[in-house]
């Protein structure tokens, strides 16, 4: 009977632990996102669910990446916070291994991964305080906007976690709130979600180091070798 109290004591500490963890406010951390659900028409596309995307951020720096296809293409966006003409770009694809340095924002606006979901310019967003929803951890609200052709933004946003200068809000057009989930529709039959799996305070610094081996290269060079398949630049 003792050892079974001292269990369950034990159980109650530990979980109050890790509620109080995801609950605590940060501004330096590593987010995992994953694609949980693909709403198509094409079968081809059910093949991206299970994706996973990640994101990591503290004063200085953002880092957002994603691999598609099994991993045959990888994306890398890195925003520099305190130089806006030092962004980086890594692609790894078709056995290529390409570094876009040095854009600037205006160049970072045609980076598809900047404008999530077609956002583009800053939407109305409105909070529906009823719908709350709990994300690795952390205690969410809906957030919803309206884009042309009648379409939704739906996201649930949670303001405990607060990126400086948040890639991810501006992302989806100057969201109020750092999101957990999101929907993409594209406008064309297909609308992804995006959700959070897991959400970590620390990580190492390094993960903002570019990589040996990538071949540097302006964006017009870029564009000119990939002979207008450029990837939304």
């Amino acid at each position: 009977m003792k050892l079974l109290k001292i269990s369950f004591f034990a159980f109650l500490f530990l979980a109050f632990s890790t509620t109080n963890f995801a609950q605590k406010k940060i501004s330096n951390g590593h987010v995992t996102y994953e694609i949980t659900d693909i709403k198509s028409e094409m079968a081809e596309l059910a093949m991206l669910k299970g994706t996973e995307m990640e994101l990591y951020f503290n004063d200085g720096n953002q880092k957002m990446a994603i691999a598609l296809m099994g991993g045959l293409m990888r994306i890398q966006t890195i925003l520099n916070n305190n130089a806006k003409n030092q962004n980086t770009v890594l692609m790894d694809m078709m056995g290529k291994k390409i570094q876009l340095a040095g854009l600037d924002e205006e160049a970072m606006k045609q980076n598809p991964m900047m404008s999530l979901g077609n956002a583009g310019e800053n939407l109305e967003y409105k909070i529906n305080k009823k719908d709350k929803k709990k994300i690795a951890g952390y205690k969410c609200r809906k957030a919803t906007a309206k884009l042309p052709q009648g379409m939704e933004m739906n996201v649930y946003v949670t303001k405990k976690i607060q990126p400086k200068n948040s890639l991810m809000q501006k992302a989806l057009g100057g969201l109020e709130g750092f999101p957990l989930e999101f929907t993409i529709d594209t406008g064309a039959g297909v609308a992804v979600t995006f959700a959070a799996q897991e959400v970590e305070g620390n990580f190492d610094a390094a993960t903002f180091n570019i990589p040996d081996g990538y071949k540097k290269m302006t964006l017009e060079e870029f564009q000119k070798e990939m002979g207008g398949m450029n990837l939304g630049f």
